[in-house]
């Protein structure tokens, strides 16, 4: 008789453990007073963020509609993101990033693109956006280093190559080295 008392003492706990949990879920809250005023709003989830044209980050200047110079690595990852899966909602907007500089050659055509690099707040996944320089600018002289950190300014653009492919890039105005 010992042996199944003790057997079955654990059984009695958890079913006991069990039946006091499903008694606390059924409480209700207490209704909500009459007057709500001076009551904080109960707290919601929010959605997942969506970064679209109408909730660009507040640009720092007139001319800048969006400056991702202000914000954390893992926002501007979101945008540089936004931007290519929804190219329309930027298109024609002046934008402003920084950045790592980097330049590669095409060995079929040679021509030469620029790049610039933006990791994200682990350095660990990178998002790379190409810039086409406004202007008379001769590569190796008038560009900054390869890996440098800079700050670029331009328009948002869209182009489309043969077979219906498009990609985007930023006709840029400024483009400036940044201290180290």
């Amino acid at each position: 008789m010992k042996g199944l008392a003790a057997n079955l003492l654990p059984t009695v706990f958890i079913l006991l453990s069990l039946a006091a949990c499903n008694a606390k879920s059924s409480k209700q809250l207490p209704p909500a007073p009459a007057s709500s005023e001076g009551l904080e709003e109960p707290v919601r989830t929010p959605a997942p963020f969506q970064p679209s044209a109408k909730n660009l980050p507040p640009a720092s200047s007139g001319k800048i509609d969006v400056d991702l110079t202000k914000l954390h690595a893992n926002m501007i990852y979101s945008y540089i993101f936004d931007m290519i899966i929804d190219p329309d909602s930027y298109v024609g907007k002046t934008i402003k990033v920084n950045g790592f500089f980097y330049s590669v050659v095409d060995e079929n055509s040679g021509e030469r693109y620029f790049a610039v690099i933006i990791p994200d707040a682990l350095a660990c996944c990178k998002q790379g956006m190409e810039f086409k320089w406004l202007g008379e600018h001769s590569y190796p002289v008038d560009y900054p280093e390869e890996n440098q950190e800079i700050t670029i300014t331009g328009t948002y653009r869209v182009a489309t190559l043969d077979g219906d492919i498009s990609y985007s890039y930023l006709e840029v105005t400024e483009l400036s080295p940044l201290k180290s």
